[in-house]
């Protein structure tokens, strides 16, 4: 626990989670306490409007997996970028279109895995969560399961799920990268980037393609300089593919 010295923090139920800034999003009533000097000591600890005695803590954690939630450091509260994506999910499910484009920065650019381009532009950002909306119904929403805060509170790593009427959605995970600018003196999103999970599974199957491609390559290695240099272009980068670096916010 020396990694969350003078943090806040918030134990939940669900599962345990390593990271000292990790937002779940579930109910937060539960076991409140601070860090000082590698060692927590706890607040009175309340759940719900009643104290609890220890012994009703303790079996509070043995029946659950506890989550971890980190708040911003003496605040009490969520910092304002992890607000901002909560907003923007909210906005989402909402359909508020309008609430939608008040997050996002005049530039900001949408790029996901299952895309061969990015969506340049908050019309065009808009116009795609539209789609998206339109394509889930009214019933289908998106619940997120955890946000965690970047360095110097500029980037966000969100993970979710779909929900049908309250019922989880088997594969339809969901991991979005945001990151954020200030812009008129407002902190706006400026990038979202996503990974999605599929429901077709290719399994070992995907390991067998990964060996034929690196045969080839390794086979025809002049052929494969020529295929990837139009591919990626003069700056070693390709317009629909982005490096991890990149999707973290770090260059």
């Amino acid at each position: 626990m020396a990694s969350l010295t003078q943090n806040s923090l918030v134990l939940v139920g669900g599962a345990r989670q390593s990271s000292n800034k990790c937002f779940n999003t579930r109910d937060k009533r539960n076991f409140v306490g601070n860090s000082d000097n590698s060692k927590l000591r706890f607040r009175a600890l309340a759940l719900g409007s009643q104290r609890q005695p220890i012994r009703e803590i303790r079996r509070h954690w043995k029946e659950e997996n506890w989550k971890l939630w980190c708040m911003n450091p003496g605040a009490g509260e969520l910092v304002p970028t992890v607000k901002i994506v909560h907003e923007f999910y909210k906005a989402f499910n909402d359909n508020d279109i309008e609430k939608l484009g008040q997050l996002l920065s005049p530039h900001c650019l949408y790029q996901d895995w299952i895309f061969y381009h990015p969506y340049e532009g908050k019309e065009n950002v808009i116009g795609l969560y539209k789609l998206a909306k339109d394509a889930l119904g009214q019933k289908i929403r998106i619940s997120i399961d955890q946000v965690s805060d970047g360095e110097h509170h500029l980037v966000t790593t969100t993970f979710w799920h779909l929900e049908w009427e309250g019922k989880r959605l088997p594969y339809t995970n969901g991991c979005r990268f945001f990151t954020f600018e200030e812009h008129e003196g407002r902190l706006l999103i400026s990038t979202i980037k996503g990974v999605d999970e599929l429901p077709i599974k290719p399994g070992e199957g995907m390991l067998q393609l990964i060996k034929i491609v690196a045969t080839a390559l390794d086979r025809y290695p002049a052929l494969a300089q020529v295929l990837l240099k139009s591919y990626y272009g003069s700056n070693g980068k390709h317009e629909g593919v982005d490096t991890h670096s990149d999707l973290s916010g770090k260059n």
